[in-house]
């Protein structure tokens, strides 16, 4: 392994073994941030709760826009959220602290170091073009159907797409009802509507607290939460239990973000583009079959991978 990084020189190394219990209890360098007992170090710099608080902070301009005149705004906010996510997906992985994760025989250890290097490869909009290989030609479309700006031609297309799907899915696990995903995902898609025809980031706001009230009321009614906070720490492998407490957060720390968020812009006068939409796009007639295709197939793909 130490040969991926140039000539190794064997008289120089020294080896060292543990045969003892607790062996991969690894000591934290000396400079790593005190933690609470119980939160989560998930990567070398970053605990669960730092991980969800940079992925909130890189989206919030982007959010905050809602609904969108201007798709070039638009486009500007995704790809500053992308940059900045790249950035702290970065900062993250790297560090010399060893993560929670990091002492279970999964290898994430030597996967970390890599991250940095292929999390700024997707730090902009044209280099996931690039990668899934979107024509050229669908670009501005695709930019403005994740605006889900109404004068694109896929958008209102999508939203038919996603309301006429047949959700007949199940979603099996230990601790809600199996029906609570599909129905969560279903909510979500007859409400997209609601977001492309919006004329003011109120409107984004009153989905958005919908939203989360629906998924509140499911959690507390149609699961078991003591199963679900006791789930991750059956989890751990035998030999780990010292880390049952912080998996066992995990679960609480999630409700907690859940409970507490508030979309962006909601709430603080001026802080949103309110400009009212202008019918005058293109209509879908102008839309090329195989374009439209290759983006329903993406879609669908990815809600069936959401359900699986």
């Amino acid at each position: 392994m130490a040969s991926l990084y140039g000539i190794v020189d064997p008289t120089g190394c020294t080896t060292k073994y543990c045969n003892t219990d607790g062996c991969n209890r690894f000591t934290r360098a000396e400079n790593c941030q005190a933690r609470a007992e119980n939160e989560l170090l998930l990567t070398p710099s970053c605990t669960l709760i730092d991980i969800i608080d940079k992925f909130d902070v890189c989206w919030r301009s982007l959010l905050a826009g809602f609904p969108y005149s201007d798709v070039t705004l638009c486009k500007r906010n995704i790809d500053n959220g992308l940059q900045c996510l790249a950035q702290a997906i970065s900062n993250c992985a790297s560090g010399d602290c060893i993560a929670d994760l990091d002492i279970l025989p999964l290898g994430l250890m030597y996967i970390m170091p890599m991250i940095p290097q292929y999390a700024m490869t997707f730090g902009n909009t044209a280099s996931i073009f690039s990668l899934l290989e979107v024509p050229a030609s669908s670009q501005n479309d695709v930019i403005g159907t994740l605006c889900l700006h109404r004068s694109s031609p896929y958008t209102a297309q999508i939203s038919l797409l996603f309301q006429s799907l047949e959700l007949n899915l199940t979603f099996e696990n230990p601790f809600c009802d199996s029906q609570v995903l599909p129905d969560i995902l279903e909510w979500h898609l007859q409400a997209l509507p609601r977001l492309i025809n919006a004329n003011s980031h109120a409107v984004w706001c009153s989905v958005a607290d919908d939203s989360k009230a629906l998924m509140l009321n499911y959690w507390e009614n149609r699961c078991n939460r003591s199963a679900a906070v006791l789930l991750p720490k059956f989890m751990v492998p035998v030999g780990y239990e010292f880390l049952s407490g912080k998996m066992e957060n995990v679960v609480t720390t999630m409700e907690n973000f859940v409970r507490n968020y508030q979309m962006p812009g909601c709430g603080v006068a001026g802080s949103s583009d309110n400009t009212v939409y202008n019918d005058s796009g293109n209509s879908s007639d102008g839309i090329h079959a195989k374009h439209l295709e290759w983006l329903q197939r993406m879609l669908v793909g990815i809600l069936t991978a959401l359900t699986l």
